[in-house]
């Protein structure tokens, strides 16, 4: 899993859809216990508790170090640059000059 531009916050949700290797019922079981497995750390603190935001890139350190994840997974990948013309070779013919 590559991911190119990760946000910099993301909900509940947005994680369980991000980071799909973990299943549903495990992130439920993993929010429920944060305080005490550590993810509560990468948890952005506001003045509304009802909603729930992570720091991204501090969940991701987090899956690695729990196991979850390998750091293969979260490396970036330079994009390879799609030039549509890349197969096409140039001949000159010996009359053209």
């Amino acid at each position: 899993m590559t991911l190119r531009n990760p946000p910099v916050r993301a909900s509940r949700r947005a994680l369980k859809n991000l980071f799909t290797k973990v299943d549903t019922s495990t992130w439920d079981y993993l929010f429920d216990m944060e305080k005490k497995n550590g993810l509560d750390e990468h948890r952005v603190k506001g003045p509304s508790a009802l909603y729930a935001f992570y720091k991204v890139d501090g969940v991701m350190t987090w899956l690695v170090e729990m196991g979850y994840y390998t750091p293969v997974d979260f490396e970036t990948r330079p994009e390879t640059p799609s030039n549509h013309w890349s197969g096409l070779r140039v001949r000159t013919h010996s009359l053209a000059e």
